[in-house]
């Protein structure tokens, strides 16, 4: 399937990143594209950043708009969007020179309606890299969203490292409203529109793993923004698939899990106690047996442990860092 292809890039307060990024959608060797940078109303350089890109290619359009977020960011790029298919790269990521032409082809090969990307995890304090772990092949819609539901590693729930179809998904668009993991609401509902879901096993998008970003810090009161998109997901998920509704509780109750985790780790439940009793209520909701059912016994009892025990989350990271320190002798 040959066509152009609408990159969106959302682009708020990265201006030591940002001219990597676009000089990475510049030498694409694909050729029929479209560049959409978004100033999302960033408060640097960014701005003139993009007009300069811009003026030197005139594949690159430039919105400018209020900051409202990053699905506002990307709601805007899908609304000017002109390409038969499209993706989103974020500002300090890039993609490598071949990726698009790969993804493509992917298109072209197979019967898939969205076509991935592997993934690399890129450290810029070291320029160490390590692959994202997933399982490429083809997978059927219902088997994709089962995958994403239950946080196995097969399918990733980032908005980004994918090639959409613009007549099947360019109607969706993220909620505003979610400040953090607006991605797999975003996914869910594209997977949900798609027939067949192709993972190609070449890493060609290149993930920035920053200590600065919210990604990389350990606990946010943001980030209970993700049970949120999480709980939505599963509404919608138990419409559309009945016969996974217990994935779909799986899943709410795997991010209070690992959000839980950030917050006792960080030693932040005094600052933020009513983080705290809100995880604790909503983990109690779903029983440590669906956990073991869906993962491992080990994981379940754990579950079950830390609901009423959050710190326990620091006895198990000790014995880790013992494990590992003993192994290292």
């Amino acid at each position: 399937m040959n066509g152009m292809v609408s990159v969106i890039v959302p682009v708020y307060a990265v201006e030591k990143w940002l001219p990597a990024c676009v000089n990475s959608l510049v030498k694409q060797t694909y050729p029929d594209l479209e560049i959409i940078l978004v100033d999302d109303g960033s408060p640097d350089r960014c701005p003139e950043i993009c007009e300069e890109w811009a003026k030197r290619d005139k594949r690159i359009r430039v919105v400018h708009k209020q900051n409202g977020g990053l699905a506002s960011a990307r709601n805007e790029g899908m609304d000017v969007m002109t390409g038969d298919l499209f993706m989103f790269v974020d500002s300090d990521d890039y993609i490598d020179e071949d990726a698009v032409a790969c993804m493509v082809e992917g298109f072209e090969n197979t019967d898939a309606d969205i076509v991935c990307c592997g993934v690399r995890k890129v450290f810029p304090d070291t320029g160490a890299t390590e692959p994202d772990r997933y399982a490429p092949g083809e997978y059927r819609q219902e088997e994709a969203i089962k995958h994403l539901l239950l946080w196995d590693g097969v399918v990733r729930s980032y908005a980004w490292g994918k090639l959409y179809r613009t007549d099947l998904a360019g109607e969706i668009r993220f909620i505003e409203e979610l400040k953090y993991g607006e991605d797999t609401p975003f996914v869910y509902k594209a997977f949900s529109r798609s027939g067949r879901i192709c993972q190609l096993p070449d890493e060609k998008y290149n993930y920035l793993q920053r200590a600065d970003s919210l990604v990389g810090n350990t606990y946010a009161h943001r980030k209970l923004f993700t049970i949120k998109a999480a709980q939505i997901v599963s509404e919608h998920c138990k419409q559309d698939f009945p016969e996974l509704s217990d994935c779909a509780d799986y899943h709410v109750a795997m991010d209070c899990y690992f959000v839980l985790r950030g917050l006792i780790l960080a030693r932040a439940e005094k600052k933020y106690p009513e983080d705290l009793h809100f995880l604790r209520d909503t983990m109690k909701q779903y029983p440590a047996r669906l956990i073991a059912r869906k993962s491992s016994w080990k994981r379940g009892i754990f579950y079950g442990v830390s609901r009423y025990f959050p710190q326990a989350y620091l006895i198990k990271d000790k014995v880790k860092r013992i494990w590992k320190e003993g192994e290292a002798k």
